[in-house]
């Protein structure tokens, strides 16, 4: 990973630097809770029987998808970690239909996917989750652009147990030791700016706009095509840990909706603000396709979004054929729309 190695720095350690920085106690204390639930999930899963043929519960959250057991053990791991904090006023989970009142004087809203990707679990592929974290006094104040968070973080569980997360200035990787502490591997996290690697869920091209399928067509032309390069498909189903590829060696994720403007399938207040505040923080570029992730105002907690995110000399290349032209060859695509914004 790019950036200086201090694997003998705790969490703690860290947090406490953080806060001489300026970062307040209370929010430190809400990262340091936010960290030992994610250790709990991960011995969840670790011990979890997910080779049982029974691995759904018969019921179905506010998205329409069928539970896991260990979705809502999982969220159950985090809504019990937060409710003693006096400085959280609200939890917001993907499994959960709105937001959970917990303490009328707080000051943070937690927002989190608590099991992201779990549908990989029982054929044990990295699965993770996904914090966000906003200043709320009340329940409206929740649905606000995602630039103005005050902490994102994900939860990694594969080979080994990884936190990544940031306040917003720059990003930190930590990886859980055989104590099942979290020391810190890498500081000042960067996004390689170019990496011949996308990801995308192919079986779904035919709904995919103009540009997108244009790009990736060309994309698979390789070295005889317009973008004169080979380029790499990788589609892991979890997004966790597709962003945690993207920033340690570059690439593009892509998860558009039928249209440029349109919803996609990713939430935005769990995981696309979220992610885009860790990736903007390591230099990447994150956008719906029509303007930047971190400035769209949310309307609804469970709110779907378009997800083009990545490095930024990639997505350059790729928004200019959403804008309607390819980069290499400066002829017209037939694309949604030409005043497409990057965020960065």
């Amino acid at each position: 990973m790019t950036g200086p190695r201090k694997s003998s720095t705790s969490l703690a350690s860290f947090l406490s630097q953080a806060v001489d920085g300026g970062v307040s106690p209370d929010l430190a204390e809400v990262v340091t809770v936010l960290a030992a639930a994610s250790l709990t999930i991960a011995q969840d899963i670790r011990t979890s029987n997910w080779l049982d043929d029974d691995a759904s519960l018969g019921t179905v959250n506010i998205q329409g998808e069928i539970q896991k057991p260990l979705d809502v053990i999982a969220n159950d791991r985090m809504m019990g970690a937060l409710q003693p904090l006096s400085q959280v006023s609200f939890a917001v989970s993907e499994e959960l239909d709105e937001a959970v009142s917990l303490n009328p004087t707080g000051r943070y809203a937690v927002i989190f996917d608590p099991l992201d990707g779990s549908s990989n679990v029982d054929v044990n592929i990295t699965v993770g989750s996904i914090f966000s974290v906003v200043e709320a006094s009340t329940s409206d104040q929740i649905l606000q652009p995602g630039r103005q968070q005050r902490f994102a973080a994900y939860a990694a569980y594969g080979p080994s147990t990884l936190l990544t997360l940031t306040f917003g200035y720059e990003v930190a990787v930590f990886g859980a030791d055989h104590d099942g502490q979290y020391k810190l591997i890498s500081q000042g996290l960067q996004v390689p700016a170019r990496n011949p690697e996308y990801a995308i869920n192919s079986s779904r091209k035919m709904d995919w706009p103009a540009g997108i399928s244009a790009f990736v067509r060309d994309c698979d032309l390789g070295e005889t095509g317009p973008l004169a390069r080979n380029y790499n498909m990788r589609w892991v189903g979890s997004m966790v840990a597709e962003l945690h590829r993207i920033l340690v060696r570059g690439g593009l994720f892509l998860y558009p909706g039928k249209s440029i403007e349109g919803p996609g399938k990713l939430r935005l207040l769990y995981e696309a603000n979220p992610m885009s505040f860790i990736l903007e923080a390591a230099g990447g570029v994150c956008s719906s396709g029509s303007q930047p992730i971190l400035d769209l105002v949310p309307h609804s907690l469970h709110q779907r979004v378009g997800i083009l995110m990545g490095s930024a000399d990639e997505m350059k290349g790729l928004m200019s054929y959403i804008q309607g032209s390819n980069p290499a060859t400066g002829k017209g695509h037939q694309a949604a729309r030409t005043d497409v914004k990057l965020g960065h």
